[in-house]
């Protein structure tokens, strides 16, 4: 298994966490989400990603790293933008991106992220 399979596997461990899946800056796939639907998913998050970062860019941001998605009342998409990839997980109800950031901080950094 490769270390970003273990770093999602580990991720999808935590409490709270839907799904989660790794995508190239090019929007390709790193990491299989367990989504049936994963041609549809995958693009739908990659668009939501290349928009953002070419937001961030257009209004001259340089934070923050993540954004959230609500998609519905109770379930969101949290988007963290890596150097070499971007990690998107699918919060449920009453988890904090911010807890969730800051538990996988050492985790992101390790994993060359």
């Amino acid at each position: 298994m490769s270390k970003a399979n273990e770093f999602i596997e580990m991720i999808r461990t935590e409490e709270g966490i839907g799904d989660a899946l790794m995508i190239s800056h090019q929007g390709e796939v790193i990491t299989k989400p367990v989504k049936k639907d994963t041609a549809r998913f995958v693009s739908m998050i990659s668009y939501l990603a290349m928009s953002a970062i070419e937001l961030k860019k257009l209004i001259g941001f340089t934070s923050p790293s993540y954004i959230t998605v609500n998609l519905e009342l109770e379930q969101r998409i949290l988007l963290v933008f890596g150097r070499n990839a971007h990690l998107v997980v699918e919060l449920e109800y009453g988890l904090s991106p911010d807890s969730l950031i800051a538990k996988l901080s050492g985790p992101l950094k390790n994993a060359a992220f």
